[in-house]
């Protein structure tokens, strides 16, 4: 019989798989999944193997059952066994040294099992646990020989239950099972970025810890991308076949979208509660249309029918794609697999479903009723407002003509497709742009009318992050006002202060220097008109401090929020609300100036305050949601341990609201790992930090280049930096650096601090070339305050001692 060589390489490989002890019970499975004439070569290898080998087995097998733990390796105190497999034995050991005691769990092969294939695999596991650096990855510690001949390495000990178990032994809902599989995500794409592939992915190597922190662990089939064909070594390892790939099945190579599937197939068990793949001939059944016992449901907050509800369409989509058969037609990436997870946890389109008809409209509509509701009563309040000019002034033929300027102007927004605009394929922000771009561009329509359309979107568009429109809608108010209401007037005041805030928020200190002006003129607008003691002037105060900010004049901007607060605070003209927001601008001033226990002071006061107001008027509930979160991130700074307890207790009740992918719960997720890096708890501050930003992300969108952005991701690479995963600090602080940069400019005292950060990661890595053009002798640190400065140049030297 003849064959070609393909045909024998892919039975070779599947041969060698299907001989690992574990395999047996699939084997059927397997060769069923498998082209026919390399199943027929298998099936013959398999036959002259087991006659060749059955006197062998058995000996074999009593060997290892003989296999007695050392009582010591390296420095680690063996405790006892935990597990044993083909590739060997794994203990629990114990080191102390220096007033503490380190549990580890430490994978060993005995020397009389050490050929020279299980040596070259084993060895190639440990290189690719010590290079894989990660929060959601079980972290190498020591290895070695032992003194019988042993191979071992000692790695993190997990102490949890695997996914699936975790999540319904703690009740998860639907929202914290998919963020725990974003950990997952995270850890996978890590591992494909340093080119290796796990080829294992099942619940018995995701493990979760009982403070939630996930542990991808056991690399002991791991394979390097760029390994040859011929490298069997690696690429015959064996495989957990439920959760395989159907290629791997097939004998075929693995590639990335390999652990995509089995990343897919463990979020269909960690979601419905079942295996996707049932057998190995029946098709996978989407997740919604699995059958669930009320005891299922229940440990997801639900019951069967709900449940099914909340897995039908995006869920259902997203999963299948990641579980398609070809490789090429699932995600191109495990990252954008996690993307996919994100836009469902944000309520936002998913590309999965981007071919259904109105798909994306539904979406739309269904994530900002409040924004589609404002945008269409906003027109809606044009057009009635032009009826009633119709009946009350009768100037029939010329409110007429307005009147139908109004409804073509209503149907070019939502209906019309000028200029290749599609309603149903619209973004949150391509909407408030295209109604912004409308309104503004339309000049038939009364000055009065435009200015009150482009006021009213011109706030809501910035909340969405619609930046250039928000912008843009500002500029044409400021162009109005002066002509409605006359130049020296409150509105044009207003007007100025309204542009200064969009235009910080948007392009930060690039706009600083133009928006100086606006704020000038405002004050001088509210000067002359005697306004220094009106309502409208405290809202020009924040304005004016969120400049001083930008610009880093930090004593200024403490003062602006002094006079804010005198003006505001206990004046029974004003609202509650202006009172708050006073305090809470005097309590960031404290924070900018490093006054941390006033800041934490302020922010109580203002809390009290709102609680108490709360009582009483419940529409306040958000806003004391957010002079919560602000208070945490402020105890957190002064108080560690204050911090921690408050914040901990806050995270706990956005959980089960919800909220958690929110800007009120990036913030608490940020001070959390702020008290904790404080209190020296580095790996639980990391994994809090990439929380973090999977809540910013999902709020602001992958591509955020915003403030808080570039605060998380400094963040994380402070954390990573204390633990010693250099690559990853280096990659999180060039993110903030390019991010601040950009938006507080290249001699802002925060930009400054990046820069020093990035360049000790740098030394770290011995690369103090790099590390020298980080800190260029050109940059303007004028803002640095004095320690700082002593700071920055004593890097500097460093740095430059260390290029010699």
């Amino acid at each position: 019989m003849l064959l070609d060589v393909d045909t024998e390489r892919r039975a070779i490989a599947l041969f060698q798989r299907l001989i690992e002890p574990g395999a047996r019970d699939t084997r059927d499975a397997q060769l069923s999944q498998t082209d026919p004439a390399v199943a027929q070569r298998v099936r013959a290898m398999l036959a002259r193997h087991q006659s060749a080998t059955e006197r062998l087995e058995a000996p074999w097998q009593q060997e290892m059952a003989r296999v007695v733990l050392p009582a010591m390796l390296g420095p680690f105190r063996l405790l006892h066994e935990l597990g044993r497999g083909g590739m060997g034995v794994v203990a629990l050991g114990e080191r102390h040294a220096a007033g503490f005691v380190q549990r580890v769990a430490i994978k060993l092969i005995p020397a009389w099992h050490v050929d020279s294939t299980r040596r070259a695999r084993f060895l190639f596991e440990r290189e690719v646990v010590a290079r894989l650096q990660h929060p959601h990855i079980a972290q190498l510690v020591d290895g070695g020989e032992g003194p019988g001949g042993e191979l071992w390495y000692a790695m993190d000990v997990v102490e949890g239950a695997d996914l699936p178990r975790h999540c319904d032994q703690q009740g998860l809902d639907l929202r914290a099972r998919v963020s725990l599989l974003l950990d997952l995500c995270e850890a996978v794409a890590h591992a494909h970025r340093h080119s290796i592939l796990h080829r294992d992915i099942k619940p018995g190597n995701v493990l979760v810890t009982a403070e939630g922190q996930l542990k991808l662990i056991d690399f002991g089939i791991a394979k390097a991308l760029d390994v040859t064909d011929s490298d069997l070594t690696q690429d015959a390892a064996p495989m957990t076949p439920r959760y395989a790939a159907p290629e791997q099945l097939r004998g075929e190579r693995p590639t990335t979208a390999s652990d995509q599937w089995q990343l897919g197939a463990l979020a269909y068990e960690v979601l419905t509660g079942q295996i996707a793949r049932q057998s190995a001939d029946a098709p996978i059944v989407a997740p919604s249309r699995c059958r669930f016992a009320p005891d299922v449901a229940a440990a997801r907050g639900l019951d069967p029918a709900a449940l099914s509800r909340r897995l039908r369409g995006d869920l259902d989509s997203i999963i299948m794609k990641a579980l398609r058969n070809a490789p090429l037609d699932r995600y191109a990436g495990v990252a954008e697999f996690a993307a996919e997870l994100r836009d469902w946890l944000a309520g936002r389109p998913v590309a999965a479903r981007a071919s259904e008809r109105w798909y994306a409209l539904r979406k739309f509509a269904a994530t900002h009723r409040w924004a589609v509701g404002f945008a269409t009563l906003a027109l809606l309040a044009l057009i009635a407002a032009t009826a009633v000019s119709i009946t009350a002034e009768r100037h029939a033929r010329e409110e007429a003509r307005v009147a139908n300027r109004t409804a073509e102007l209503v149907s070019d927004m939502f209906l019309s497709r000028k200029n290749g605009m599609n309603l149903p394929s619209m973004t949150m922000r391509d909407f408030f742009s295209h109604l912004i771009n409308t309104a503004a561009a339309d000049r038939e329509l009364p000055a009065a009318s435009r200015y009150r359309l482009l006021r009213d979107l011109a706030p809501r568009a910035a909340e969405i992050g619609a930046a250039a429109a928000s912008e843009q809608a500002a500029r044409g108010v400021l162009e109005l006002a002066p002509r409605l209401f006359g130049t020296v007037s409150a509105e044009v005041a207003q007007a100025h202060d309204t542009l200064t805030l969009i235009a910080l928020v948007a392009r930060g200190r690039a706009a600083a220097e133009e928006m100086q002006a606006h704020v000038d003129a405002a004050a001088s607008i509210y000067a002359t008109l005697g306004m220094e003691q009106h309502v409208d002037f405290l809202g020009h105060l924040r304005t004016r401090a969120r400049l001083q900010f930008i610009l880093g004049q930090r004593e200024a901007m403490l003062q602006t929020a002094r006079d804010m607060v005198a003006k505001a605070v206990g004046n029974p003209d004003l609202s509650v609300s202006l009172q708050l927001q006073a305090r809470v601008l005097l309590a960031s001033a404290y924070e900018a100036n490093d006054r941390l226990d006033l800041a934490a002071a302020e922010g109580d006061r203002a809390v009290a305050e709102g609680e108490a107001l709360l009582r009483t008027q419940p529409s306040f509930a958000g806003t004391v949601e957010w002079l919560r979160s602000s208070a945490c991130d402020w105890h957190a700074r002064a108080n560690a341990e204050i911090g921690l307890a408050r914040c901990e207790a806050l995270l706990k009740q956005l959980d089960a609201e919800g909220k958690v992918d929110s800007k009120n719960g990036h913030e608490v997720l940020l001070a959390l790992g702020t008290a904790q890096g404080k209190l020296g708890r580095s790996e639980a501050a990391l994994a809090t930090y990439r929380r973090a930003e999977r809540a910013l992300i999902a709020v602001e969108g992958a591509e955020s280049r915003s403030p808080a952005m570039a605060s998380t991701q400094r963040r994380i690479g402070a954390r990573s930096f204390a633990l010693g995963r250099y690559d990853d600090a280096e990659a999180a602080q060039r993110h903030s650096l390019d991010i601040s940069s950009a938006f507080m400019g290249t001699d802002h005292p925060d930009t400054l601090e990046v820069r020093m950060e990035l360049a000790d990661t740098l030394l770290a890595l011995k690369r103090p070339t790099d590390a020298l053009a980080v800190l260029p002798g050109d940059m303007n640190l004028a803002q640095l305050s004095e320690p700082q400065h002593i700071r920055w140049d004593a890097l500097r030297r460093r740095v430059q001692e260390s290029t010699k």
